[in-house]
């Protein structure tokens, strides 16, 4: 028979990767990008390629509610972050 319940608790998956929570706290960031060891040693921010990195952070802030801001640096292999609110219209 079925059952009522008060909450549903959803499960989105394995746990994140990167520290999303601490990241959206709407202060201005700049991660850079290395290998595996380096990630895993938190000398480095994350492993992905640029361009994915930063859609991961655009397709994490629309979850959130919210918008970032993003500008890659290529050439020191960083990108710059900023999540902040939508617009409320």
């Amino acid at each position: 028979m079925a059952e009522s319940i008060n909450k549903f608790e959803s499960k989105r998956g394995r746990p994140p990767k990167h520290p999303w929570d601490s990241w959206a706290d709407k202060k201005a960031r700049k991660l850079y990008k290395g290998s595996a060891e380096e990630v895993s040693s938190g000398q480095k921010d994350f492993q992905a390629d640029l361009i994915s990195f930063r859609t991961m952070v655009h397709r994490e802030a629309r979850l959130r509610g919210l918008r970032a801001f993003t500008h890659i640096n290529k050439a020191d292999q960083s990108i710059r972050i900023q999540f902040y609110a939508r617009d409320p219209s």
